[in-house]
């Protein structure tokens, strides 16, 4: 058992700090805010957490020679800024991830070097300005790549050396632990899902012996006490990715991608309900019984694939289309359940000790997505409908998710943002209602300008109905009069409504 040391505080004012580093730069615009990053070696990337009605909040670390802070900025939902401060943390600690769960704000903070298991979590109240220092004690080098807040502790989850764990913390009793069933399989941590009522669900996909890609559902007591585990498998498939929901009786719900033999292609998706006994049956779905998958391809392409597939049917052939998908959201709306993923290929290119194209060396040149599928099941798992996003505009080097939902009614707006513009499109199950369109980020000056490829990092996240929040780092020029430009790096904020 590991124990915890907690220490309190108010948010202090930076008052000297504040005077060595950028100034803010305070939008006039209730529509963009922006903070000006004249020194980028005195801060790191400063990131935002979405506060629902409560705001935004703006943190980084900034560096000092006597001590580190936490700088931590308050604005409200006009992007309006309420207050700063600065909490100070030790220098060998980094921000890894921050939750939010009402009006509190919980960072998560490990060593960046080695040698430094433990934890430490900043529990802000942004109403109030004070916050709590907890120290979560850990033995073992665990890399944290999710973090979750539970009705009465903290839940930790990463990798020891490729197993997936997962620590959790009591903020209550100051104890953790490592809660019981993991330390088995090398594995991805799909899903750590907590509910109002206390319970965590915990999806792993890992090997069975027959190597096999299988889904570990555990589901866990407030306390960390492990109440039951199910094991999703089938034996002529793969399943290589999960999210669940429970309905309000408590059954389990699971979707995700699938795959033939030992690829990691989804050949479509799948959905099963649970019962108490841990009864299941897995309904599949293939990509090529879509009505509208191949969507994001020219119609004259659509046309050949579609064509070639009935080819194949009537002929009893396998339909061999394969497709790198990810599972992002499955949420219950209305009567149906709704499953959201994205598909997505990597690029390379080739060259030779001189620097020209050729086959020599293959340089891995990121992920291109190529479009976003959104499925519509009923209560017994049948598809209902279908629908895609085309996004062949995507190109990253980290595979997230980027397109998110707005379901309004009977209508569903897809949005996703990239390059300083925000892409929409709305639908009515199979139906379009309104075809992709694009809108650039209304700027801080009529006089501004982002040119292309000059938004460092950009993110779209959910905030409060209707609205959004689009932020992320972009080189600005500004011109006043003629050629007479000035350049200036800011974190961008901006709140986007839809519809």
């Amino acid at each position: 058992m590991f124990f915890t040391s907690i220490k309190s505080g108010w948010i202090s004012f930076l008052v000297i700090l504040l005077s060595e580093v950028p100034c803010i730069a305070q939008a006039t615009d209730s529509d963009r805010y922006e903070l000006t990053l004249d020194d980028r070696a005195v801060y790191e990337s400063p990131k935002v957490a979405a506060l629902g009605k409560d705001g935004v909040l703006i943190y980084h670390k900034v560096r000092d020679k006597a001590k580190d802070f936490l700088e931590v900025i308050k604005i409200d939902t006009t992007l309006t800024e309420n207050w700063r401060g600065g909490i100070p943390i030790e220098k060998n600690l980094i921000v890894s991830k921050v939750e939010t769960q009402d009006h509190i704000v919980y960072a998560l903070l490990h060593s960046a070097g080695y040698g430094g298991y433990d934890f430490q979590v900043i529990a802000m109240d942004v109403r109030t300005q004070n916050y709590n220092t907890y120290v979560v004690k850990n033995l073992i080098p665990l890399k944290p790549t999710d973090f979750k807040i539970s009705s009465n502790g903290l839940l930790i989850g990463g990798y020891f050396n490729d197993i997936p764990v997962v620590l959790h913390f009591n903020i209550i009793t100051g104890r953790s632990r490592l809660l019981p069933g993991f330390f088995n399989d090398v594995g991805v941590l799909n899903q750590i899902k907590v509910y109002g009522n206390g319970l965590i669900d915990i999806i792993v996909s890992t090997k069975n012996i027959q190597r096999k890609k299988v889904l570990w559902l555990r589901t866990y007591s407030s306390e960390g006490d492990l109440i039951n585990t199910t094991i999703l498998q089938d034996e002529n498939k793969n399943l290589i990715f999960g999210r669940s929901l429970r309905k309000p009786d408590g059954t389990q719900i699971v979707a995700g991608n699938f795959a033939l033999r030992n690829s990691d292609y989804s050949k479509g998706v799948f959905i099963t309900e649970i019962d108490p006994d841990g009864v299941y049956t897995l309904r599949y779905h293939n990509f090529s019984d879509f009505e509208n998958y191949f969507k994001y391809m020219k119609p004259s392409r659509e046309a050949r694939v579609k064509e070639r597939i009935e080819r194949r049917k009537l002929k009893g052939k396998k339909i061999r289309y394969t497709y790198l998908f990810q599972t992002h959201e499955l949420h219950q709306y209305g009567d149906e359940y709704l499953l959201l993923g994205e598909t997505f290929y990597p690029r390379y290119y080739y060259l030779n000790s001189f620097g020209y194209y050729n086959r020599g060396d293959r340089i891995f040149d990121g992920y291109r997505y190529t479009h976003a599928l959104i499925v519509g099941f009923d209560q017994d798992g049948e598809l209902v409908w279908d629908n895609t996003f085309e996004m062949n505009d995507v190109k990253t080097f980290d595979i997230i998710q980027y397109v998110k939902l707005a379901p309004r009614g009977e209508q569903l707006g897809l949005l996703y943002l990239y390059e300083n513009e925000v892409r929409s499109k709305t639908i009515n199950q199979n139906q379009v209602l309104k075809e992709k369109s694009k809108q650039p980020l209304k700027l801080k000056y009529d006089s501004d300008n982002v040119k292309e490829k000059k938004t460092v990092t950009s993110f779209l996240e959910y905030w409060y109905s209707p609205y959004f929040l689009a932020w992320g780092i972009q080189e600005v020029s500004h011109s006043n009069t003629g050629n007479d430009f000035s350049d200036r790096t800011v974190l961008f904020i901006n709140k986007i409504k839809y519809p």
